[in-house]
């Protein structure tokens, strides 16, 4: 299999981070737990911002500029559709509709439709 590197602004399941670091799931939550780094709980998984992992194994953002985002990664100037925000937070769209309306994501709406402003999909994983 190949192995891809670790985005900064992509989000991972549990098992996806795992694989990525070569490391069981038990041995990734261990080690996460260890560095006291923040994880996101959806009510049915486990989910990490890929700058926290890349923190976990040393990488310092400091010095970083900011850097344009890729498509996949989360931009906070953008507004998504249900299902892209869905997506980008690596959960069902019925999920995130029960975060929305357990106060935990804001929702906003454009032209009659419903979207996730980036910054508020970033600000909601950076709290968990």
């Amino acid at each position: 299999m190949e192995r891809h590197p670790i985005e900064r602004y992509q989000v991972y399941t549990r098992d996806e981070a795992a694989e990525l670091m070569r490391m069981t799931g038990l041995e990734l939550d261990d080690l996460l737990e260890a560095s006291g780094a923040r994880l996101v709980d959806t009510g049915r998984r486990r989910v990490y911002l890929g700058e926290t992992l890349l923190r976990v194994l040393g990488a310092d953002f400091s010095t970083c500029s900011a850097a344009t985002p890729l498509q996949r990664e989360i931009s906070a100037q953008i507004a998504y559709p249900a299902d892209e925000a869905a997506r980008l937070l690596n959960v069902s769209t019925r999920t995130l509709r029960r975060l929305a309306q357990n106060g935990q994501i804001k929702p906003a709406r454009v032209r009659g439709r419903v979207v996730y402003q980036g910054q508020e999909l970033l600000r909601f994983l950076e709290q968990r």
